[in-house]
């Protein structure tokens, strides 16, 4: 188990659904490129699944994994969120959400198009994100993942890298 205490500064927390997902190969990947970019911009990727996976760690209690997981968004100089489209199973990021808007940290948001949100998730990144003025929300297709990704590259080294 990671010790959150030893993790390189600055990090950045990457969130996204896995729980009940057909597609979790193809959200991983995507994550591996969010890292890569903030392997980029001098910031440690640190990505949940890589040490509390739904599957390959069942053996991690859930109290574990939100206990962890709350700490580690916490201490995030930066959270990231993922939301990869359509499909079935969890929505995946809502606790870290929160914790990272009541931390007050900057956040960046990749929504895939045919992501559905409801008005409550709506009215979160409205309020928390773009009024709070955390980051952005970077919205793209699958023909537009370099185009995000580079969004997400100058967040990274602009508004993040200024306040560290």
């Amino acid at each position: 188990m990671i010790d959150p205490n030893k993790l390189p500064n600055p990090y950045a927390y990457i969130s996204e659904p896995l729980t009940g997902r057909s597609d979790i190969k193809a959200i991983k990947a995507f994550c591996y490129r969010i890292a890569d970019v903030c392997c980029s911009t001098g910031i440690y990727p640190y990505l949940p699944f890589e040490h509390t996976d739904p599957v390959k760690d069942a053996d991690v209690s859930p109290a574990t994994v939100f206990s962890l997981d709350k700490q580690l968004t916490v201490g995030a100089s930066v959270a990231i969120f993922y939301l990869p489209g359509p499909g079935q199973g969890s929505f995946g990021v809502g606790s870290e959400l929160v914790f990272a808007a009541t931390a007050r940290k900057p956040m960046a948001i990749l929504i895939r198009t045919g992501t559905t949100l409801d008005k409550f998730e709506q009215g979160f990144l409205d309020v928390e994100v773009r009024e709070g003025k955390r980051g952005p929300i970077i919205e793209f297709s699958n023909d537009d993942e370099t185009r995000a990704l580079g969004e997400l590259a100058q967040f990274l080294s602009s508004s993040v890298q200024a306040q560290l």
